[in-house]
């Protein structure tokens, strides 16, 4: 059975699998995670959610920084302190890149299998 996990938002509960999230960011101005998802959308969760209840949900998810966890299924490339995520959650842009917090760049290396 594939893995669901739900989600609680501003106005009730959505059901979604890992695979649909590509990263979560946290918007100071709503002061609140947001999922971001195909399509461009982006979920705003409930304010009490907190970062580890995010990475409590699913293994896939890994924390690189203060404000953003991403699924590290869609990892494609760590370069010095950044890190890119493939199609469509991929940012054409290099100035929007995902940066890799010096303490949380080991546990997010720990994750991966590396040859």
């Amino acid at each position: 059975m594939e893995e669901t996990i739900i989600i609680a938002t501003p106005v009730g509960y959505r059901v979604y699998r890992p695979a649909d999230i590509g990263y979560f960011v946290y918007s100071t101005r709503h002061r609140a995670w947001q999922a971001v998802m195909f399509g461009d959308r982006t979920l705003r969760l409930r304010r009490q959610t907190s970062a580890d209840d995010i990475l409590a949900v699913s293994s896939s998810f890994v924390r690189i920084n203060q404000s953003t966890i991403i699924n590290i299924h869609y990892l494609v490339l760590i370069e010095e302190h950044y890190i890119r995520l493939c199609p469509p959650f991929d940012c054409p842009d290099d100035e929007v890149d995902l940066l890799i917090s010096r303490n949380l760049r080991k546990p997010l290396k720990e994750k991966l299998r590396i040859l």
